[in-house]
């Protein structure tokens, strides 16, 4: 596929409505939210339509704690691409994959799998082996993995801040 025609999905694939419902089974987004959670999406949008990212991201995850509803990742997901966090994107992505589960449909993976091709271009994955169970993984002072890890951790393009820590051991850190 020509470089065109993957930075054209990869934009599609992000600024599809965020609402996704398998129909007949399972309630749109919106109205699966309820009290403080609805509350913190409703603003979420309203922010995400007004350009700003960054504060849309700190709603839908706050309405995300709130209802554990998985479809909220993908919201985040698209705000963190918004701001150039690829990394962090492909983790929210993958995380939506993975507890979307009955929530979504075919259409809903298949884009969530283009979209997870589509930014691989643009980040590294970092690769720890032998950490202790329990040890906790943060790149530039955000907490990203704890051991064990089975898969490499997505990382954004550029020199980043890696740091293990376990109760016990030494601190492990390193600039990458």
């Amino acid at each position: 596929m020509r470089a065109s025609h993957v930075a054209l999905a990869f934009c599609l694939a992000l600024t599809l409505p965020s609402v996704a419902f398998a129909q007949g089974t399972v309630a749109p987004l919106a109205e699966s939210l309820t009290g403080e959670s609805r509350q913190a999406y409703d603003a979420g949008k309203l922010l995400f339509e007004d350009g700003d990212a960054a504060g849309a991201i700190t709603k839908f995850k706050r309405a995300y704690e709130l209802s554990k509803e998985p479809r909220l990742l993908w919201n985040m997901a698209v705000c963190e691409k918004e701001l150039r966090h690829y990394a962090s994107s492909a983790r929210l992505v993958a995380r939506y994959l993975n507890e979307g589960g009955e929530r979504l449909t075919a259409e809903n993976r298949s884009n969530a799998e283009a979209t997870r091709q589509a930014l691989r271009g643009f980040y590294s994955e970092l690769t720890l082996k032998q950490l202790p169970a329990g040890a906790r993984v943060s790149v530039d002072d955000i907490s990203v993995a704890t051991a064990p890890i089975s898969e490499p951790i997505p990382v954004d393009l550029g020199k980043r801040r890696v740091r293990v820590e376990l109760a016990g051991y030494d601190v492990y850190e390193r600039a990458i």
